[in-house]
């Protein structure tokens, strides 16, 4: 996916992984500053690393009107591409700017994430939901009429979700059409 080179131009984009330690014991005949065991052995440890570039970061912001608060039980599920619960987002992990919550998840694998709004039911209210995805695979937003989107997060990019949940009063009317295709005296 990337070479040398692409590390050497844009160091900042990489990291580097501790993957090992492991320290050995080596029947050396000259030793460094004191180092040497009373064996005559030297201690030495072997350090193995990996290089690879800098996870990315999910963004997800959710604003809301119509109602005074949202249900207590609201959560946002993210999910990776294989289904596995990565976190449970509430409001109480939330930072909050008037009626705008906020979510940071970091370091995620590339990957496609899969966010789901729960509990999003109130009372007498009907939910209108819509979601704008900002990923690098797209130029501009992606917009889903529903609680459920798809985003893509790669490596060293951050990708951003947008949920703008709005609730009007469920109007409680039931329409009834009664249509008569034949009259019983006929």
């Amino acid at each position: 996916k990337y070479t040398i080179q692409n590390i050497i131009d844009n160091p900042s984009d990489f990291q580097i992984v501790y993957t090992q330690v492991t320290k050995n014991t080596d029947g050396l005949q000259e030793y460094y500053k004191g180092n040497r065991n009373p064996d005559g052995t030297q201690d030495s440890y072997h350090v193995h690393l990996s290089i690879r570039k800098n996870p990315g970061n999910l963004t997800i912001t959710k604003t809301f009107s119509g109602v005074e608060n949202l249900p207590s039980t609201f959560a946002i599920e993210v999910k990776d591409s294989a289904g596995k619960l990565i976190d449970t987002l509430t409001l109480d992990d939330a930072s909050l700017d008037g009626n705008a919550y906020k979510w940071t998840l970091e370091n995620l694998n590339e990957d496609t994430y899969t966010v789901a709004e729960t509990g999003t039911d109130v009372e007498n209210m009907v939910l209108s939901a819509t979601i704008n995805v900002t990923d690098n695979d797209t130029d501009t937003p992606e917009t889903v009429n529903k609680t459920t989107a798809k985003v893509k997060v790669a490596d060293n990019e951050t990708s951003t979700v947008e949920i703008t949940n709005s609730y009007s009063a469920a109007d409680g009317k039931l329409n009834i059409n009664k249509v008569v295709t034949e009259f019983a005296n006929n």
